[in-house]
């Protein structure tokens, strides 16, 4: 039966189809093989590290290849359904970023792999996705649900590593057992059972732990960024090669998942050096178990778009089935969580690190620079890397100033790696404080001048990463300006390109990076990067440029330098480049508000401050700074200023709220900014003239239905 007369509205031009295209979606800007290949490259950027590897070869339910002459058909649909993604068709007819077009196709490879994993249960050999039914539909979007990680509940990643590992270690031999733990006896020490995250109990995480070192999946794997980075093995799981056995010949490409922590797995623990204590959460959603609801739409709707296979005459998932992607009380049902926004810092925490990155910059940066240097100059002259000169040739090396404070080595954390492992982490940090490693300073500063350049020009730490430094800085007549590449705001390739102006500070920052650069490529075998966020590499002679990774590194270095305050469970505040985005406009409600903080008055007190606003509503986003005033407002009602009694009446009124002295600031906020984004409350600053110059006090406006 034609399924096509019920089609959406967005896909109604297929039923004015007269003749199949056959020729359609057969090829895709970022494919880098021949269609018929059965093995696909893909590309998705010009500077892309690695091509998508794409692999045919799935063994279907019948135990052919999806390659097999017999299995054609499906092959060409599967081809062409990834070739779609970022078809003009399915784009309304614009020119894709490449990061949206490699998150389209790997959006529509998990949709495929999920489908070909259970190539069994919908007989895709036999009948391709002709018996896929409405209900089949419904739970898709079910199991994409389930979890955090819409990805890990497609390819069930906990338990196909779950099984896997328990049907392996069965296999191991008792003579097998008694080699390894002979050779490494820490692999049968197991810390926490109750931490596991696969449901092991501590027999079965030492058998996982043989079988996994004898089939040769333990390496040394770089610390990560993320809530969990503090933790480090000199043993560690390397992911993608489980995954690689787990999935060989099920699926289109090897996943790699998110939020699938196999500490359980690693073993013989290492100093952490990465960072002092586990860190507060940047995210408010960021420890929800929910999915995200653009998540799982994002999926939706890529399912969805499997439609436009009918435009070439290809087998797809039939329209009546694919109408409950639109079933509005079954997608009501799931459990998902709303855009995750970000959590503030503490002001004392902004401001104070605020003023320790200028104080620090100042103080040591152009010192620290010149210790670098002159160590380089060194090792350039000897053709040795820096790690290779003794500790005394380093201290007589480097100026006297930093003598003065006790740097006395190049590389602190190499006393803690491997065989050196001295003292504990506790160690580490207490020698990190007293100044003993050249580099770790070196990160504090990059962290001070990242603090300094993010706070004052409230840019992304994407279009951090990618400043030019031969061309970010631009002085002009009245001033310096930040040259940078607008990203979320592109068409295609092709991003925007700004000037915004930028204080002082931040320009020398600039400037000192550039003088780095600049006599370090006087030197015969350095390599440096283009980038202006390129860091020493902690051997060789040389910048890299500095990835997520290592703006998050250099960030904890300040962080714990400094010793920023921790919460009462003891996590540390890490200071994240998007908080910082909301620094001149809190500096604005505060200072203004509070009658005057002395942090960073010096920043605005020679300033028109009217002029500062209309720089801060150019430069913050909108919803950033409704959030920052309902976070103001917040603070203000519940220390009881005097100008919050109408807005606590109307909070009273409107939520039913008793008492606001019991209540979290975070939570008030939230009932303000609900109210802000109803049109019954604005927050907004009222300029006046004083004696001494332009003053502001902040409003509250009641407005709409209850003014």
């Amino acid at each position: 039966m034609d399924d096509s007369s019920a089609l959406p509205r967005e896909l109604d031009f297929i039923t004015r189809s007269v003749d199949a295209d056959l020729g359609l979606f057969r090829s895709a800007e970022w494919l880098n093989s021949k269609f018929d290949d059965p093995v696909w490259s893909a590309r998705f950027a010009e500077n892309g590290k690695r091509d998508t590897v794409i692999d045919f070869r799935v063994r279907l339910d019948d135990g052919l290849l999806l390659t097999h002459p017999r299995h054609h058909n499906l092959l060409e649909s599967i081809k062409a359904y990834l070739c779609l993604s970022s078809h003009p068709l399915a784009t309304g007819g614009s020119q894709l970023a490449p990061k949206t077009v490699q998150q389209r196709v790997r959006t529509t490879l998990g949709i495929i792999d999920y489908f070909l994993l259970r190539a069994e249960h919908f007989q895709l050999a036999s009948h391709q996705f002709k018996l896929i039914t409405p209900h089949d539909i419904t739970e898709f979007m079910a199991v994409l649900a389930t979890d955090q990680y819409a990805k890990n509940n497609l390819y069930a990643a906990r338990e196909e590593l779950q099984r896997f590992l328990r049907l392996n270690s069965h296999q191991v031999t008792k003579l097998e057992t008694q080699y390894v733990l002979s050779k490494v006896p820490g692999i049968a020490i197991v810390d926490d059972v109750d931490e596991s995250n696969l449901g092991l109990s501590e027999s079965e995480i030492v058998a996982a732990r043989i079988f996994l070192w004898i089939n040769g999946n333990y390496k040394r794997i770089p610390i990560k960024a993320g809530s969990h980075g503090h933790s480090f093995f000199s043993h560690q799981v390397s992911p993608n090669s489980i995954y690689s056995e787990i999935y060989h010949e099920r699926t289109l490409v090897t996943p790699k998942f998110r939020g699938l922590v196999l500490d359980e797995l690693h073993f013989s623990p290492s100093e952490k050096t990465f960072r002092e204590y586990p860190m507060v959460s940047s995210m408010v959603l960021y420890d929800d178990p929910l999915p995200s609801e653009a998540g799982v739409d994002f999926y939706r709707q890529s399912l969805k778009r499997m439609e436009l296979l009918k435009l070439c005459g290809l087998d797809h998932i039939n329209h009546l089935s694919l109408t409950a992607l639109d079933n509005r009380a079954f997608l009501g049902q799931l459990k998902m969580k709303g855009t995750g926004r970000y959590r503030s810092l503490p002001r004392d925490v902004v401001f104070s690190s605020f003023r320790n990155a200028v104080e620090f910059y100042l103080d040591l940066g152009q010192v620290l620079i010149d210790g670098y240097l002159a160590l380089a100059r060194e090792a350039d002259a000897r053709g040795c890397a820096i790690g290779d000169l003794t500790q005394s040739e380093t201290i007589e090396l480097i100026p006297k100033r930093l003598r003065d404070i006790g740097v006395s080595i190049w590389d602190l954390s190499a006393d803690f790696r491997g065989q050196n492992r001295g003292g504990g982490s506790a160690l580490f940090f207490k020698r990190f404080r007293e100044n003993e490693g050249l580099l770790q300073l070196i990160e504090v500063l990059y962290g001070a001048i990242w603090i300094i350049l993010a706070a004052l020009s409230a840019r992304r730490s994407g279009e951090l990463r990618d400043l030019k430094a031969d061309t970010c800085l631009v002085k002009k007549s009245h001033g310096y300006y930040l040259q940078f590449d607008l990203r979320k705001r592109n068409f295609g390739k092709t991003r925007e390109q700004v000037l915004r102006p930028i204080p002082n500070v931040a320009a020398r920052c600039i400037l000192s990076l550039g003088d780095l650069r600049q006599k370090l490529s006087l030197l015969s075998s350095v390599t440096i990067s283009d980038r202006l966020f390129s860091k020493p590499h902690y051997r060789e002679v040389g910048l890299s440029a500095m990835g997520s990774v290592d703006a998050a590194k250099v960030l904890n270095r300040f962080s714990d330098y400094f010793e920023v305050q921790q919460d009462a469970t003891g996590h540390r505040y890490y200071i994240r480049t998007h908080q910082l985005r909301r620094f001149f406009a809190m500096t604005f409600f505060w200072a203004g508000g509070f009658g005057g903080l002395d942090t960073l008055r010096w920043f605005l007190g020679h300033t028109n401050v009217e002029h500062v606003y209309h720089y801060i509503t150019e430069t913050v986003p909108g919803e950033v700074l409704r959030r920052i005033g309902a976070e103001y407002a917040s603070d203000a009602l519940l220390i009881g200023q005097s100008n919050t009694e109408d807005l606590g009446n109307l909070l009273r009124e409107r939520y039913g709220l008793s008492s606001f002295s019991i209540m979290q600031s975070d939570e008030v906020a939230d009932y303000i900014e609900d109210l802000m984004m109803e049109g019954l409350l604005k927050i907004e600053p009222v300029f006046f003239d004083t004696p001494t110059g332009k003053r502001h006090e902040i409003l509250f406006k009641i407005t709409g239905e209850n003014s």
